[in-house]
């Protein structure tokens, strides 16, 4: 007979068992809502009030698979653009500091609001994002600007979004600001105990498309990062070949580094001089 003892440790064996299924079903149920954190609360009206204080043009594009979304362009000349990629917690409202400085430097400048963000429909996934930058993207070119004459720019989520379009349509340069190896590394580093590999829907593995870069590219990324830590970007900067790699020291994950730090805007602006040259 099973004693007393045997008893009670079973019932615990079994009370730590169902926890952890719990826990990694809670992990494997929410993962949308952790890896695409969107405001609330923000409406189509106020992003256009302020995409008017800031000179811009509100877009609506459709996904290929007929998603409704949102985003802006202002023009800077008319002749090359940069289109500018978002954070998983931002919206293009958050985009008015560099679009002033990329209008500035004669590019036009376009970004898009993912589907589930403000002012766009549908519910963020990898594949998904991948659409609605290919949307923005082709409407960049169908105001007539050639793809060696666009350069995408990415910060944190949307280095990845940005580099896996890269791949898609050969654009004149890329930027990864802040950016992972892989969503799938950050969630291990968060979540060890859970099989994060099985588990994960959207692993955006920038390390697997990172060696196949062969456009001009700058990683940028701050030096006290907490979120996406700093050897990320120094990792990317190697995958890259022949990457240019400004890491601002003290910089953490919120700061837009090409904004405030003068390494990364000298970097960003020598960037846009070469792929403007080259053509």
């Amino acid at each position: 007979m099973v004693n007393r003892a045997t008893r009670w440790m079973l019932v615990i064996l079994l009370g730590v068992g169902v926890s952890y299924v719990l826990a990694v079903g809670l992990v494997w149920w929410q993962q949308e809502a952790m890896i695409f954190p969107a405001p609330g609360g923000v409406g189509r009206d106020s992003l256009d009030e302020v995409a008017t204080e800031l000179g811009a043009e509100p877009l609506d594009l459709v996904a290929a698979d007929g998603t409704q979304l949102y985003g802006w362009y202002r023009s800077g000349g008319g002749k090359r653009a940069v289109i500018y990629f978002h954070g998983n917690a931002s919206t293009v409202a958050m985009s008015g500091q560099l679009m002033r400085q990329v209008n500035q430097a004669g590019w036009d400048f376009a970004t898009v609001s993912y589907r589930g963000y403000p002012g766009s429909q549908g519910s963020p996934t990898q594949a998904g994002l991948n659409l609605d930058a290919n949307a923005v993207f082709d409407h960049v070119l169908g105001r007539g600007i050639p793809a060696d004459q666009i350069i995408l720019h990415g910060r944190s989520l949307g280095g990845g979004v940005a580099l896996q379009l890269s791949e898609q349509v050969n654009p004149g340069g890329l930027v990864l600001e802040s950016t992972y190896l892989s969503v799938l590394q950050i969630a291990q580093g968060q979540v060890p105990w859970a099989p994060v590999a099985q588990l994960l829907r959207h692993p955006f593995r920038s390390d697997l498309r990172a060696p196949n870069v062969k456009i001009p590219t700058l990683v940028l990324h701050g030096g006290a990062d907490p979120v996406i830590p700093v050897q990320h970007g120094r990792a990317l900067s190697i995958l890259v070949k022949n990457a240019d790699y400004v890491e601002t020291e003290g910089a953490g994950h919120n700061q837009q580094l090409t904004v405030v730090d003068g390494a990364s805007k000298m970097a960003w602006r020598k960037l846009l001089e070469k792929v403007a040259g080259d053509n």
